[in-house]
């Protein structure tokens, strides 16, 4: 017992002695880099230029549909204006003063949803009610602010590492979820608008769906142009990068093709000047009672739970090892700077926020630059691995980067431009953004529904879960043929019964995960079995799959298998059980033969003798010409 006594004691004080001493480590290694964050603005100014534009249309879109969505949840107590000074206050702390400069902070859905159930608890109640809301709210921030100060003081970002792709890509996939919901919602909402007539909410809900259609459809197909066959492909690029913004113009001016009063239903937010309760929010929080304070850590303990995964993971994914960052990471400091933001957020009355994804890794991935000297290597080796357009990330985050291959084989290496200046530039344009209210009352809110659902689909492509859940809704016969494309390493690595119980374990995790935003006001409960997720996957799932096959399905990094031949693919499949048997391809094939055209097949050394025989008659042709030219300009001669 003694002994016990001892090594309890020895824990304790090695707890006490530790206390901040992350923040203090982080300090010291990043503050000798801050001077070259400002300088590197200079020598890669151009490219700031784009990356600065690129995240602030990426982020102010979303900072006005989850205004908007607010507006709707709080009855109009939170908008667009305090989403956007929250968005502009925070960004540019986190750009000025931030350990990583490339982690975008912003309002996320998570957060949203939240104080929605804040709201329904406290509306109703007639000591605390709408009056009071904000006040309690605020206290809300100050306890959370309290605990994620806690967390950044005693280390606990050093456990970020056990954060693995099965918990991310979750968190992503009822992410996308909550987003199609939001749409979903909103559009019933708008056949339901009182403030019209009956005909009036028919011809608002049926002009909101072509609107919100119109523009999930036209986003989707924009964010493709890079693989468009027509336009240059600088106009091609600019148009992926800016076009859904510029969509949200376009369909906004047709909104205004209906001429009837009140449709469609527009953002309904006040001046920027005539917001003034939250400002003053300090001065009522005493009103709160004390037993509403109390109540206020509940929310506080799960709104913690939820940035400390999710603005770890965040910041995870703007410094994945594939940008080949050359400046340190600094979590532990970046924690204590979101209590802080935090903090003042409450103070002001505003919804706090946390690093948020997408935008994040894509802030990082505008600024990257491929090597000087690299490019004419990667036209010389196009299938080496490095830059390629469409790798994802966790949670479908595009990156478009691989990982060096382990053969040894070519890598076209990247400089990513470290700096603070992009970071600063989108939050002082957010801000500048205060001052148009006028102007964002343009925006039909059927057009940011339709950007909820937008954002819903482009999450999921590059998702593992999702390419793995298409994956077991494919025809058995037809599966080796993800084999014959570019893949994930595991479809040739791991059974197919196995990816099978892997991903139905994952959707029914998610699925009830949630169900639990179903539950009421206790739905505010569900971030807590998504941090659950993380012991889950290390205690757990070892015990109920093969250690081989999980550290192959769950692999934190990007891994991609080139195509295979087609009887390779057609072995493999057959090896790793993916359903297709001997002499199933053929059955396929005739099954569906009425639906092939009859056409020739021509070989490639056919086109060539073509090709050859084509350029010898055309010169023999000219040669003929020639030669009729020159005796008729004889016989002209001859004749005078």
């Amino acid at each position: 017992m003694p002994g016990a006594s001892f090594s309890a004691t020895t824990t304790v004080s090695n707890i006490v002695l530790s206390i901040g001493s992350g923040i203090y480590k982080d300090i010291r290694k990043r503050f000798p880099w801050y001077e070259s964050d400002w300088k590197d603005i200079g020598k890669n100014k151009l490219r700031v230029a784009a990356a600065s534009t690129y995240i602030f249309f990426a982020s102010v879109v979303p900072a006005l549909a989850f205004g908007e969505q607010f507006a709707s949840e709080t009855d109009g107590l939170i908008n667009v204006v305090h989403v956007l000074a929250a968005c502009a206050t925070t960004g540019v702390m986190q750009a000025v003063f931030g350990g990583q400069p490339l982690l975008i902070v912003g309002v996320a859905e998570p957060i949203v949803l939240v104080y929605k159930y804040m709201y329904d608890f406290a509306k109703d109640r007639e000591d605390l009610g709408r009056n009071l809301f904000l006040a309690w709210s605020s206290w809300v921030c100050v306890f959370t602010a309290i605990f994620v100060a806690v967390l950044a003081v005693t280390n606990a970002c050093v456990y970020i590492n056990k954060f693995t792709r099965f918990a991310g890509e979750a968190f992503g996939a009822l992410i996308a979820i909550l987003f199609m919901q939001q749409a979903i919602k909103g559009l019933v909402e708008e056949f339901q608008r009182e403030e019209l007539t009956s005909d009036g909410r028919t011809m608002n809900g049926l002009w909101s769906l072509f609107l919100a259609f119109g523009m999930v459809i036209t986003s989707l197909m924009i964010r493709k142009a890079r693989k468009w066959r027509f336009l240059f492909a600088p106009l091609r690029a600019l148009l992926a990068d800016y076009g859904v913004p510029l969509l949200v113009v376009v369909w906004t001016g047709l909104s205004y093709a209906v001429d009837y009063p009140g449709v469609p239903a527009r953002v309904q937010t006040p001046n920027t000047w005539d917001v003034k309760d939250c400002w003053k929010v300090t001065t009522v929080m005493s009103s709160v009672p004390s037993k509403y304070i109390g109540a206020a850590v509940i929310p506080a303990i799960i709104i913690t739970v939820l940035f400390f995964f999710d603005h770890n993971v965040s910041s995870q994914l703007a410094q994945q090892p594939e940008f080949n960052l050359k400046k340190p990471s600094t979590y532990h400091y970046d924690m204590m700077l979101l209590a802080l933001m935090t903090l003042l957020c409450g103070l002001l009355g505003i919804p706090p926020v946390n690093g948020v994804i997408p935008q994040s890794p894509m802030h990082t991935k505008s600024l990257a630059l491929v090597e000087s000297g690299q490019r004419k290597r990667q036209r010389e080796h196009p299938s080496a691995n490095g830059i390629r357009e469409g790798s994802k990330g966790v949670n479908g985050t595009s990156t478009e980067i691989a990982t060096p291959p382990h053969d040894g084989g070519a890598y076209i290496p990247l400089r990513v431009a470290e700096q603070r200046g992009s970071g600063l530039a989108q939050a002082l344009a957010i801000g500048a953004c205060l001052g148009l209210t006028p102007a964002i009352r343009w925006l039909p809110t059927a057009v940011l529904w339709g950007y909820f659902a937008f954002m819903a689909c482009e999450s999921l492509p590059g998702s593992q879960l999702w390419e793995r859940i298409l994956l077991l809704l494919t025809d058995p016969k037809r599966r080796y043929m993800a084999l014959e494309e570019q893949h994930v390493a595991f479809l040739e690595t791991v059974p197919f019964k196995v990816i099978a119980a892997f991903t139905a374990l994952q959707t029914v995790i998610v699925l009830g995960i949630y169900g639990i935003t179903w539950a009421g006001v206790a739905g505010v409960l569900f971030p807590i079995p998504i941090m659950l997720l993380v012991p889950f996957r290390q205690y757990i799932m070892p015990k109920m799959f093969n250690a081989v096959y999980l550290e192959e399905l769950d692999k934190l990094t990007e891994e991609e298998a080139g195509p295979l031949p087609h009887e390779e693919a057609i072995r493999e499949a057959q090896e790793q059980g993916l359903g297709i048997e001997d002499g199933q391809e053929e059955e396929d094939i005739e099954s569906e033969m009425a639906h092939f055209r009859v056409v020739h097949h021509a070989s490639h050394r056919e086109i060539e003798a073509r090709r050859s025989s084509i350029r010898h008659r055309h010169s023999r042709n000219d040669n003929s010409s020639n030669n009729s030219n020159h005796n008729d300009n004889n016989d002209q001669g001859n004749s005078v």
